[in-house]
């Protein structure tokens, strides 16, 4: 932050900075407060960062003794951090941050390898936001000026980076221009956005991605209850403690809840699926189905379904009404673009039968789980189709099961 505060602050004659004790000093940003565990989020300069607040620490509002439930967000302070907790909080409320900083590209993830110029990088590219990722690694160049800095203390030797470190690369014209370093023994809320083999990916309340795996004998709550890690839910509201990078301990808030809507999507892959359905007041959501759990071929596109959910994960499916629409299976044998439409040879009887595209027609690829668009459809494609006018033969869905 580049700003020049006058904070008048009484420190006890115990509290002067020692570096054996390691102590520091930091003018911040409090971002977010968590008053049941008793922490704070605090943004210096670029970095954001959760620490616990000591029981005992010293909170000045002003000059006047207060407590964690009256700061409130976005407030200046200095803080003192005392091996890792804070012991005091002084918050003046008559400064504000001037501005934002220039938003820069990030990503969120581990360094793999440190070079003189350049670093490899693993991050998580999101596929479906809130529950898919897939793993990317890059080697990243640094600029001239790039900075490193961890807990918002500059890092001068590149050396001094260690591999595997969780990090946050600020990007700008495809170079590094800095490299923000996590706490290997940290704090992180948010919640789990995709679980995996005693591993699992979060998203943290700032918005930073990470994976992270179990040490052996990390300690796992949900709902008060201790649990082993595949019982964790995908949405579940977490705080994470890590050691070496790794979680020491997992507390993890779940809630069943239940939905209804009309189902617009489903996304199937070897052991998961991806679920949209709408409303009544046209409102999309997006669920997660374990495939081993609950029979997903079971359902179609348009039905109605309640949901029953635990956290974001499907554990039951009530169909309540099934439209009937005529549905096809085949081969394309022909595409005009011109008429937008296409011929299909179906298994049945194999007769060719014309389906018409409007604007409104969905192409989904079950390969690749993405929709495409009419000019990717090719020849001898087995599609499935799904009609929402059996007079006129318009299709609502066009699904490439294989090309």
């Amino acid at each position: 932050l580049n700003h020049n505060y006058n904070f008048n602050i009484k420190y006890s004659e115990k509290s002067y900075l020692n570096e054996n004790d390691n102590i520091q000093t930091r003018i911040i940003i409090i971002e977010k407060i968590f008053l049941e565990n008793s922490s704070i989020q605090i943004k210096i300069g670029n970095e954001t960062r959760i620490y616990p607040v000591s029981t005992e620490a010293d909170i000045y509002i002003d000059n006047i003794n207060s407590n964690l439930k009256n700061i409130k967000e976005n407030s200046v302070a200095e803080i003192i951090i005392k091996n890792g907790i804070i012991s005091r909080i002084n918050i003046n409320t008559s400064l504000k941050p001037n501005g934002t900083l220039k938003t820069q590209n990030k990503l969120y993830g581990t360094i793999k390898n440190v070079s003189k110029d350049s670093i490899g990088f693993l991050y998580k590219e999101i596929i479906e936001p809130n529950f898919s990722t897939k793993d990317k690694i890059e080697i990243i160049p640094m600029s001239e000026n790039c900075t490193i800095t961890k807990n918002g203390i500059k890092i001068n030797n590149i050396s001094d980076v260690k591999q595997n470190s969780l990090a946050t690369i600020v990007i700008k014209d495809k170079q590094a221009i800095e490299i923000i370093l996590e706490d290997e023994n940290g704090i992180f809320i948010g919640s789990i956005i995709e679980k995996g083999n005693n591993k699992i990916t979060i998203e943290t309340t700032d918005n930073k991605i990470f994976e992270f795996e179990f040490l052996e004998n990390a300690k796992i709550l949900r709902n008060n209850q201790v649990i082993p890690v595949n019982q964790l839910k995908i949405g579940d509201s977490i705080e994470v403690n890590t050691k070496l990078n790794k979680i020491s301990s997992l507390i993890s808030k779940g809630y069943k809840s239940k939905k209804q809507g009309i189902i617009k999507s489903i996304k199937i892959d070897d052991n998961i699926c991806i679920i949209k359905i709408e409303d009544n007041k046209n409102n999309c959501y997006t669920y997660y189905i374990n495939n081993s759990t609950v029979d997903i071929y079971s359902i179609r596109l348009l039905d109605n379904v309640t949901l029953y959910l635990d956290s974001s994960e499907v554990y039951a499916i009530d169909i309540l009404q099934r439209k009937q629409n005529k549905t096809l299976n085949g081969k394309i044998s022909n595409i005009d673009y011109n008429k937008k439409s296409i011929t299909i040879n179906t298994y049945n009887d194999n007769l060719p039968v014309t389906v018409f595209i409007n604007n409104d027609t969905i192409f989904f690829d079950y390969k690749t789980l993405e929709n495409i668009e009419l000019n990717k459809l090719t020849k001898n494609s087995t599609v499935y189709v799904v009609l929402k006018d059996n007079v006129n033969n318009q299709a609502s869905y066009i699904n490439i099961v294989s090309q």
